[in-house]
């Protein structure tokens, strides 16, 4: 029989005494006083018991400490989450609010709890199989389960749950049905093994397995209101792969993040070994440049939903491309440091990127974060009085480029461009295009298809031994020198 431990409970007498008739229980009522509803407790094990001036919780883990039952249900008028949690945690089954409940739902409560501990009673004893040292029982099959809450758009009335709280209802439930071991090892996920029945066949574990998944939601959807995940792992045998099966069932559960409208995922194996391309860099200030960013991000990100790439190694590599764009917008426009290093030290840009729980919900967070990138580039751009010079040197690097040229974009006499040029720079106008051509020429150089000359002329040298002297003097190489360092023939010039 089940103690059903009751405050006030004589409006649902009728329905209590109906369902023990009905399956065959014995209806006997406990006494007001503490200790005599225990002793009676003790001697008749009743199936009913009223605590209306009887502290309800200490009854509870009276019962359970002397095993004098299978399983409790409380019908209680306590709305506090936190009184919820103790009940669970001293062995609760079933914990149900006076105001939500009718007679007939507490009817069929009754009825699913007496049949769920009728169907356990077979086992052995919870208490020896889950013991506080977390003893496994050999030779059975297992199977690792990651449980998480996420909240939910719906869920107002629980947002900040606490491990420990979510450990003591767990525990309840897992010791209470038999089905597995808990684990809440620090700095870790929160993990059932489930032991599975090695004498069934593999579809049958797997309903036995689903049966388990099915048990831990229902019972904690009664004290939660959030979306309860859950990642399994490949069946094992053997309990020192558990470490190797948990991070199974983590990659497992990371697959929410693809699919958040599921629950349940198992672990699928996968290549972990990918690349997001760079962003374009070059055109990322054009008036299409944002556009283009933004396609070449979905595009990344619909590969990674097909594939289901690694989600942590996915944000590390979208945060690293944002920077390699920032520092290379920063250094072809020269916007400045300053700039560079205030975008930098933005907390809130990886934040951003790392709290994305969903892989829509990270492409809206780092296309707005692209958005504003463009936008405080495009507004630095304006207000810098040498971003027509750069522009200029970069559109026209092809011909030759005289300082009057450079000083009408800027609106400036000769001598105040080429200070301001140089306190930016740190070198005159002409060491920075002879520089800005030498770097064009060595990435030209390393396609073979390309000849000298045709180098020279895409550079803006007036011939190939011009070409040849400036780049020795500022990389310390010849021409030879350098493509020979590249692997090209020696005399493949």
């Amino acid at each position: 029989p089940i103690p059903c431990i009751f405050e006030n409970f004589n409006p649902f007498k009728s329905a209590i005494i109906s369902t023990y008739f009905k399956c065959g229980g014995i209806i006997c009522f406990a006494y007001k006083s503490s200790k005599v509803s225990l002793s009676r407790t003790r001697l008749h094990s009743p199936s009913v018991t009223n605590t209306s001036e009887v502290n309800g919780l200490e009854f509870i883990q009276v019962i359970r400490e002397e095993d004098l039952a299978n399983g409790v249900i409380i019908v209680s008028c306590h709305s506090d989450f936190s009184y919820a949690q103790e009940a669970i945690a001293k062995g609760t089954n079933s914990y149900v609010l006076k105001h939500n409940i009718s007679k007939q739902s507490l009817l069929e409560e009754v009825k699913r709890v007496y049949a769920a501990t009728l169907r356990h009673s077979s086992t052995s004893d919870h208490r020896t199989l889950f013991s506080k040292d977390k003893s496994i029982p050999e030779n059975c099959i297992y199977r690792l389960a990651i449980i998480k809450i996420c909240p939910s758009d719906s869920a107002v009335e629980v947002r900040n749950i606490e491990k420990p709280m979510l450990v003591h209802l767990l525990e309840g439930i897992v010791n209470r049905y038999h089905i597995g071991t808990l684990f809440a090892p620090y700095g870790k996920e929160i993990f059932v093994v489930f032991q599975l029945d090695k004498t069934r066949n593999l579809k049958k574990r797997e309903q036995q397995l689903l049966e388990y998944v099915q048990i831990i939601e229902r019972n904690m959807l009664q004290y939660i209101n959030e979306k309860i995940l859950f990642g399994i792992s490949e069946e094992f045998s053997k309990l020192e792969e558990v470490s190797l099966h948990y991070e199974e069932a983590v990659q497992a559960v990371g697959n929410s993040f693809y699919c958040p409208d599921k629950n349940l995922f198992f672990y699928n194996f996968r290549k972990r070994e990918f690349s997001i391309p760079h962003f374009s860099w070059r055109s990322f200030l054009d008036p299409d440049g944002l556009n283009i960013v933004s396609s070449e991000l979905k595009d990344a990100l619909a590969i990674s939903r097909e594939e289901q790439w690694d989600v942590s190694q996915l944000k590390s590599q979208i945060i690293q491309n944002i920077s390699i764009l920032l520092y290379k917008v920063s250094t072809e426009y020269m916007v400045g440091k300053q700039f560079e290093s205030e975008w930098n030290s933005l907390k809130t840009m990886p934040l951003l990127i790392t709290s994305s729980n969903t892989v829509e919900q990270l492409e809206i967070n780092t296309l707005h974060i692209l958005s504003l990138l463009w936008g405080e580039c495009s507004k630095e751009l304006v207000y810098d009085e040498l971003s027509g010079a750069f522009r200029y040197i970069e559109q026209h690097i092809k011909e030759k480029i005289s300082l009057d040229e450079l000083t009408l974009t800027c609106h400036m006499s000769a001598p105040t461009f080429c200070k301001k040029f140089k306190d930016r720079t740190g070198k005159t106008p002409f060491e920075y295009i002879n520089e800005y051509r030498v770097e064009k020429a060595k990435t030209m150089m390393k396609n073979r298809k390309y000849s000298l000359w045709e180098i020279s002329e895409a550079t803006g040298f007036t011939n190939t031994n011009y070409m040849i002297r400036v780049f020795k003097k500022y990389t310390g190489q010849t021409v030879s020198e350098y493509r020979n360092q590249l692997g090209f023939p020696e005399g493949d010039v």
